[in-house]
């Protein structure tokens, strides 16, 4: 009878949850004011071993219609990632991207509760942060505390996926759903990714590339040329300084016989198999060098490192 009419829905009250990922990378290449705080993104990459940084950040809903207001954060590592349960914190914060250092966390048992025992040891599993009356935490009822945020980090561990689809991470919100009664809705789950790679290497004849040639050995440097990566079952487990006496000047004046008694402990030559390959995998993006330390049977050992980017 009235003709069309547009229809506001009422949203105030029901709460959204985000998840991020810090990443080097786009924290140099971004302005301050990203929308999520410096460095924060649905992707990053890192090395297997690092501590890879997360944030959680739930609005704060209307509440004035409820007498209490359960809250509870439920997040789902993979088994590549392990985590740090030491570096949990939690916020109230005005904006998404504030630095949450300027605030004063909240206590664990006090003001919220942690449950860990779903976490896996090795990685994986999940964890909950829950109020069981989100009115009553401090700073809540603030003017202008909008959200809560959750921070905390996680180890890429040598169970990460290499490449794709890579180490996916996720969260998802309950909340009270009735003023009336007891009852929970559920957001949907946000999910990032943290991604690492592989360096793949073929020795081949410098005039013939179809002949692969086996028993190059080769140590990985980083961009800085102070340190060389140790490996464990392919993969990168940490960066180790170089054997004593010997740092980034000289690194190349390191005799053959220095390099095998080095890697009895550390593990960190590769060596061409029948095929010419070898490689690592556990990698950021970013900047290496390649140190061949012997040559094949028949062959010059190369004058120089190579820049692998």
């Amino acid at each position: 009878v009235l003709g069309n009419v547009a229809m506001e829905p009422k949203d105030s009250d029901i709460p959204t949850v985000e998840k991020k990922v810090y990443d080097r990378e786009y924290a140099q290449n971004n302005a301050e004011d990203d929308e999520y705080g410096v460095g924060y993104n649905d992707v990053s990459d890192w090395r297997i071993g690092d501590s890879v940084p997360f944030k959680l950040i739930g609005s704060i809903p209307d509440m004035s219609a409820y007498d209490t207001y359960e809250y509870i954060f439920t997040d789902t590592l993979s088994d590549g990632l392990t985590l740090e349960t030491d570096r949990i914190n939690v916020y109230i914060a005005i904006n998404k991207n504030d630095e949450v250092r300027e605030y004063v966390p909240l206590t664990e048992g006090e003001h919220y509760t942690l449950n860990t025992d779903n976490v896996g040891a090795n990685g994986g599993g999940s964890f909950t942060i829950s109020f069981d009356d989100l009115k009553t935490v401090p700073y809540v009822n603030e003017e202008n505390r909008n959200y809560v945020i959750v921070t905390y980090d996680a180890t890429l561990n040598a169970n990460a996926v290499i490449g794709l689809p890579g180490n996916p991470n996720d969260v998802y919100l309950e909340f009270s759903n009735n003023p009336n009664g007891d009852g929970k809705g559920r957001t949907a789950e946000d999910t990032v990714i943290v991604f690492t790679y592989e360096l793949d290497g073929t020795k081949v004849d410098g005039e013939n590339v179809d002949t692969k040639l086996e028993g190059a050995e080769f140590v990985l440097l980083n961009g800085g040329h102070t340190q060389v990566a140790r490996i464990e079952n392919g993969k990168l487990a940490e960066w180790v300084n170089f054997p004593d006496g010997y740092n980034n000047t000289n690194y190349a004046e390191i005799p053959y016989e220095t390099w095998t008694e080095f890697n009895e402990d550390m593990n960190v030559i590769m060596a061409s198999d029948a095929e010419g390959t070898f490689g690592v995998a556990g990698l950021e993006d970013g900047t290496y060098y390649l140190l061949e330390i012997k040559a094949p049977n028949g062959y010059n050992l190369l004058e120089h490192d190579l820049k692998v980017t």
